[in-house]
């Protein structure tokens, strides 16, 4: 299962604690912008997703580079561990730099485990072409 990226949520064992750590982001701009990321979950869960078995979050350090972060580590082992668990293939969302991450680690794989264990990759926000 997912693990969280700060001290207090390391060392859980549940995707809970991940969703926990992307949830609270701001988004910016005014008060009511906070905690941008907390429609998120309950979208999946409407659709029948359930936290912690069929749907992870992948919280990183954003302000390392994205060569440096260990999302790296993290990467292979949660998808792997999804397909493993639930048996079907993964859609991954990636949203914003997230996607450089995502981009890397996929790029890493060999592409007999891509055609096995991920349906789909869906980039939201991309920064491709530069930020403004």
């Amino acid at each position: 299962m997912v693990e969280g990226t700060s001290t207090g949520t390391k060392t859980k064992a549940t995707g809970k604690c991940a969703w926990e750590a992307i949830s609270n982001l701001g988004l910016g701009g005014s008060a009511d912008a906070t905690k941008g990321f907390s429609g998120f979950l309950t979208f999946f869960e409407n659709a029948g997703y359930k936290n912690g078995v069929n749907l992870q979050a992948l919280p990183y350090n954003w302000r390392l580079d994205f060569q440096d972060n260990d999302l790296k580590t993290r990467f292979p082992k949660v998808i792997t561990e999804m397909y493993n668990n639930w048996g079907k293939k993964i859609v991954i969302y990636a949203h914003s730099f997230g996607n450089y991450q995502t981009v890397l680690n996929l790029s890493k794989m060999n592409q007999p485990d891509k055609d096995k264990m991920i349906a789909r990759y869906m980039a939201l926000g991309p920064p491709y072409a530069g930020a403004v």
